[in-house]
């Protein structure tokens, strides 16, 4: 059987990605959930404000007040407010890794521009930084942290009395909740990877929204003629997004004393893809543990064995990269086989208590029927207890592949061969066999065992990264933090973050 448990935030495993949940607006979801708020954590952060909803078709911005009959530019270059100068009030760091997908964020670091106001929305100002460049991305964050200070002094222009301002054009109220916006430009490696920048350097969440953005554009040009792509990616997104919140995760890989050891799949070159190449605690080489985040979701197994191989050729093309992960899989499907997670998995751990059992519980049945379940399941893997799947529940969903025909199903998409074992809450610990000696076995028959069977080596991706754990100890899962980020919602399209966030709503109303 193919070994693979993916371990899913829920708005990973929409299964209902197009249905439209009949809810009310976000901008009233915002106002009521500091009273309902529940962790203490400083990354869990507090409610933007915002205005009225019901008066949002009638806010117009204009800034700053004092030039509209001057007919001077907006425009500050001693940022403050002056007779003939106005400050942004909303500033929008992009943060682009060059190398990622098809390297078209690097047109956007080609531009001859520090900074820029955007004519239509001068009220904001744009800042794109390269994340890979050390220097560049220093002072994308120090001018993080300037803006982080003077909103905290309030001594930027107020969001509010922009509302009453007249103009043609007009941002969301949800956009002008907050003054910093930092948006990351890459894969999802990239997004954990500036996540973890903005704790390194102990910025407040909650004077921002985090948000990824350009993952998949219309254009195969970025720019565009006069800017007229770029502009309009930046602007669809200040205009029809909604806030909702996101819970992300910590997640700490420990191997076992001795010759256990965890470090990054494939070679340690400087091309962009690995988030060890971004984090400034050098920590790149073997080590006992490893501790990441996530936001996306975790795969144990399959995908990770597959990755790691495409790690050793991955390309700076993506058509290019499709077709080495197409000839991984085939290795692994025709010639090398997946090893049985269960090989690996003793058992999981939640308060201490074990909840899941490695071969005493069949991991395997199909999703949709025939499922052989063990009697009288309790706790996280009864399905009675399970709860709708929401991006900020603060649980996570852990998922098995039945077998081969399963996992090929899995790469076109047909979520229902993906197994449920449970839904569970943080912290949680999964727990590993540990290292088995040899020595009775015949070398013919350990000759013929999987390589990572043999070597008691198991490969994760988590989060677009992959991962190699020699005698794996433990995984454990907590939940870091809840940001605030920015989700799609107009009269086409009402994105998967911004409907959980409707749906969190409604279920505190009832």
């Amino acid at each position: 059987m193919p070994g693979l448990l993916n371990i899913f935030p829920p708005e990973a495993l929409d299964q209902n990605h197009n249905k439209v949940h009949d809810a009310n607006s976000v901008l009233p979801i915002l106002k009521d959930l500091v009273e309902n708020a529940k962790d203490t954590n400083p990354y869990f952060p507090a409610t933007p404000t915002t205005g009225s909803a019901s008066r949002e078709n009638s806010h117009f911005l204009q800034r700053p007040t004092g030039l509209k009959d001057m007919r001077r530019l907006n425009t500050s270059v001693r940022f403050q407010d002056t007779k003939s100068e106005g400050r942004p009030s909303i500033y929008l760091f992009i943060f682009v890794n060059p190398l990622s997908g098809d390297c078209k964020g690097a047109d956007l670091l080609r531009l001859p521009i520090q900074h820029f106001r955007l004519r239509r929305f001068p009220q904001v100002q744009v800042e794109i930084h390269n994340i890979l460049d050390e220097a560049d991305r220093n002072l994308g964050l120090e001018r993080i942290q300037l803006v982080e200070t003077m909103a905290k002094s309030n001594q930027l222009p107020s969001l509010e009395e922009e509302e009453s301002q007249d103009n043609e054009h007009t941002i969301s109220a949800t956009v002008r909740a907050r003054h910093i916006h930092v948006w990351s430009c890459g894969g999802d490696g990239t997004v954990m990877s500036l996540f973890e920048l903005l704790v390194e350097h102990h910025i407040d969440l909650d004077y921002m929204f985090f948000s990824c953005w350009g993952r998949t554009i219309p254009h195969k040009d970025i720019l565009g003629k006069r800017l007229q792509h770029l502009e309009s990616l930046i602007t669809e997104r200040l205009q029809k997004s909604e806030a909702a919140r996101l819970d992300v995760w910590e997640i700490e890989m420990t191997a076992c004393d001795g010759d256990g050891y965890v470090r990054l799949a494939g070679p340690q070159r400087k091309d962009g893809h690995d988030v060890l190449e971004i984090d400034e605690r050098q920590q790149q080489g073997d080590y006992p543990l490893v501790t990441r985040k996530m936001c996306n979701y975790m795969s144990i197994g399959v995908q990770g064995y597959v990755g790691s191989g495409f790690e050793k050729h991955r390309a700076g093309n993506r058509f290019a990269n499709m077709m080495v992960y197409t000839c991984e899989s085939a290795k692994w499907v025709f010639w090398r086989r997946f090893p049985a997670v269960t090989h690996f998995i003793e058992k999981i751990i939640y308060n201490g208590d074990t909840v899941l059992m490695g071969r005493e519980v069949d991991l395997w049945g199909d999703a949709l029927s025939g499922l052989e379940v063990v009697d009288q399941r309790k706790g996280h893997t009864d399905p009675d207890n399970w709860t709708p799947q929401l991006a900020n529940d603060g649980k996570l969903e852990i998922m098995t592949i039945q077998n081969m025909t399963s996992y090929i199903k899995k790469l076109a998409n047909i979520r229902q061969h993906v197994s449920r074992v449970g839904q569970f809450e943080t912290p949680f610990e999964i727990i590993f066999r540990k290292p088995q000696k040899h020595s009775n076995e015949t070398w013919w028959k350990r000759w013929f065992e999987n390589k990572y069977k043999r070597e008691n080596t198991i490969c994760i991706m988590c989060d677009g990264e992959f991962y190699i754990i020699k005698n794996p100890k433990s995984l454990k899962f907590k939940r870091f933090a809840q940001v605030w980020t920015l989700g799609r919602n107009d009269e086409k399209v009402k994105g998967r973050l911004v409907q959980d966030e409707e749906v969190s709503h409604q279920q505190r109303l009832e």
